[in-house]
């Protein structure tokens, strides 16, 4: 009886290590970094790679991860030997940036793309993560959907950038002029190692009458006393000088098609800025919001030219609405913005009695570009 009982009891312990090993093999989760990889894979926007900051690939070994933020560092992967990293050195006026992938989660598996870049006048601030996320930062994002686009730049109260920095959208070569010194953006690339692969200047910008900011290398010499005016601390933009333009009702064409006052417009698009202060540093965050194609409709009791006026002046609100809506709210991510603006759109359409929709509902065709005027919205009737 006993010779018999132990190969039956061999053989129940064979199942159930077999069943343990299945189990086991059933139950391994992918990790964070395979889920993020997997969607990036799949999602990431190709205008990202059009930026002169994003260089590189995305080093997923060496992520970090704030709450629902993963940063991703971006690293070479073949050497470089920089032609331009013996001239680098004897420049007194740096910028060192440091690019991130950022990923935010927005739902499970999903995720909001966007590149962080961390500026420095002293590289050894980016040796740790968490002097460097008290830095200053460029922040940029390209909506999937839409042509909209957003740059964000944070001013940070222990190091000052000069804001100039965020007027770059590419490599720039210097330009001379009375009062201005002309400061380098450098970008050190790393290997997954860690190893210095590329050392190169990406960019220059030109600060006029420098103040209180920070430049490394003893470039605010003799600049104290300019008396231009552009001491403050706080960053100032050229942009919001000028007058907002207005949507001119030249845009908008209507003519009955297929039973409806209709109307198309190609490329309307408006940027919308605000400042944010908190004890950290000062947030510029610029949000450009773009659609490809609207589809417009009036009533038909209307006359074209009525239309057009109308749904000129409705646009007009549209846009003050927002920007009062983001000085409320001024770190919106660019969809809020977005979305909230077309909101707004469809709500002044709705109280002219007509419509806009991303849809061709009505088989619209030969869309109108969209025109803007510094003064007013025009009168088309």
């Amino acid at each position: 009886m006993k010779n018999l009982l132990k190969p039956i009891f061999f053989l129940l312990i064979s199942f159930l290590l077999i069943g343990c090993q299945k189990d086991q093999m059933i139950d391994q989760e992918p990790t964070t970094i395979d889920v993020v990889k997997s969607w990036y894979a799949n999602n990431h926007n190709p205008r990202f790679d059009e930026n002169p900051y994003f260089s590189g690939q995305p080093d997923w070994s060496n992520y970090f991860q704030i709450e629902g933020q993963i940063y991703i560092p971006l690293v070479s992967l073949s050497y470089n030997t920089s032609r331009n990293q013996l001239k680098i050195s004897d420049l007194e006026n740096k910028v060192y940036a440091k690019p991130y992938l950022v990923l935010q989660e927005k739902s499970q598996n999903e995720f909001k793309e966007s590149l962080q870049v961390f500026l420095t006048s002293n590289e050894s601030n980016f040796e740790s993560n968490t002097t460097m996320l008290g830095l200053s930062y460029l922040k940029y994002g390209y909506d999937n959907k839409t042509e909209g686009k957003s740059l964000g730049f944070f001013q940070s109260k222990k190091e000052k950038i000069d804001p100039s920095i965020a007027k770059l959208p590419h490599l720039n070569a210097p330009i001379v002029k009375t009062d201005c010194d002309t400061f380098y953006v450098v970008q050190t690339t790393t290997s997954s190692e860690g190893y210095v692969q590329n050392v190169e200047i990406i960019a220059t910008f030109e600060v006029c009458g420098l103040g209180n900011y920070s430049s490394g290398g003893g470039g605010n010499s003799g600049n104290g006393n300019s008396g231009t005016g552009n001491n403050s601390n706080a960053p100032e933009f050229e942009e919001e000088s000028q007058p907002w333009p207005y949507p001119h009702c030249s845009s908008w064409e209507y003519a009955m098609r297929n039973g409806v006052r209709g109307a198309s417009v190609t490329g309307m698009s408006e940027l919308f800025v605000q400042m944010d202060i908190d004890a950290g540093g000062i947030y510029t965050n610029n949000v450009w919001v773009s659609f490809p194609t609207l589809y417009f409709t009036a009533p038909i009791g209307m006359t074209n030219g009525q239309a057009a006026t109308a749904t000129a002046t409705a646009m007009a609100v549209a846009q003050d609405e927002t920007n009062k809506w983001f000085a409320k709210n001024p770190r919106s991510t660019d969809d809020a913005v977005t979305w909230h603006y077309y909101d707004e759109m469809r709500k002044q359409m709705q109280k002219m009695y007509g419509s806009v929709s991303t849809i061709n509902t009505y088989n619209m065709i030969n869309p109108t570009p969209y025109r803007e005027d510094l003064y007013s919205t025009g009168d088309c009737r």
